[in-house]
């Protein structure tokens, strides 16, 4: 009787202990998609210079196209973080919050360690004195709520909060579920990407829906890999479409139609792609 006890006790902690190649593999491919948009913005659209999209627009038509190949991977990869919290929170009881709080901490002071030790070498930093100076008491004093890491800080604000958004989107049928996302996809979602000084909590919240839904009511089919894999395809290459654009209208100072297509992007591009990119994985 122990023996068959301490046996369920094992298969118990292998289960719990157990993580899924599918999952681990993209969350790799999102990390890199999030690399990816932050070398076009930061590395080709944000450069050190007067005018930095008049060098964007020097090259090319292909170079220009391939400057941004990666700009949509950013709101992309952020997304399908959120998809699969939801996924696997909808059905823990626990969030583990404390620990993400506790390895935040960790990596920002690290990095105070790591600027002291460029500061004693004399290595330069392409950072202003002001600039440096907020992010260290930022870093050392409010690493969590400092605005330094704001995905960090969203995602936690999720993580407290999951036990009461589980409770309503457990609530729900599958017809319920669907108008639910509707409506938060127009009106918490879409409309708030506009300018709401929320929008960051407003879209961990939306994405994370999506993955609970999925595990409530998902059914796995044969012929969904190819309608994902086009899904993702098709709207990746007119994200990288859109991206153009944004820069072009930024660079003709067009406020209007540069806010019209930051607003198709994150409210059409992203959800298709991070649904399709998602749902393909489930689907291997």
């Amino acid at each position: 009787m122990i023996f068959v006890n301490r046996s369920r006790k094992l298969t118990r902690e292998k289960v719990k202990n157990f993580r899924d190649s599918r999952f681990e593999m993209l969350r790799i491919i999102a990390m890199l998609m999030i690399i990816g948009h932050h070398y076009c913005v930061h590395g080709l659209l944000q450069v050190t210079s007067e005018k930095p999209y008049e060098i964007w627009q020097s090259g090319s038509l292909s170079h220009q196209i391939l400057g941004l190949l990666f700009y949509p991977g950013g709101e992309v990869g952020v997304a399908i973080f959120f998809i699969i919290t939801g996924y696997f929170l909808i059905i823990k009881p626990s969030t583990g919050y404390k620990r993400v709080i506790c390895e935040t901490i960790f990596y920002s002071w690290l990095s105070l360690l790591v600027m002291a030790i460029f500061q004693l070498k004399n290595i330069p930093l392409n950072v202003s004195s002001s600039t440096k100076l907020t992010y260290i008491w930022k870093s050392f004093l409010v690493p969590i709520t400092g605005g330094q890491v704001w995905f960090v800080t969203f995602y936690i604000a999720l993580l407290l909060f999951s036990p009461v958004i589980n409770k309503l989107l457990s609530s729900f049928n599958k017809k319920q579920y669907l108008v639910f996302l509707t409506v938060s996809w127009i009106f918490w979602y879409s409309i708030a990407s506009m300018g709401s000084t929320l929008f960051g909590v407003q879209k961990a919240i939306f994405f994370y829906s999506i993955g609970a839904y999925i595990r409530r009511f998902y059914e796995n089919k044969k012929y969904m890999s190819y309608i994902c894999s086009g899904g993702a395809a098709a709207s990746w290459i007119c994200g990288i479409a859109i991206a153009y654009k944004i820069v072009s209208s930024a660079i003709t100072n067009n406020i209007i139609s540069n806010k019209l297509y930051e607003t198709a992007l994150t409210a059409i591009i992203v959800p298709i792609c991070s649904l399709s990119i998602f749902l393909l994985f489930i689907n291997i």
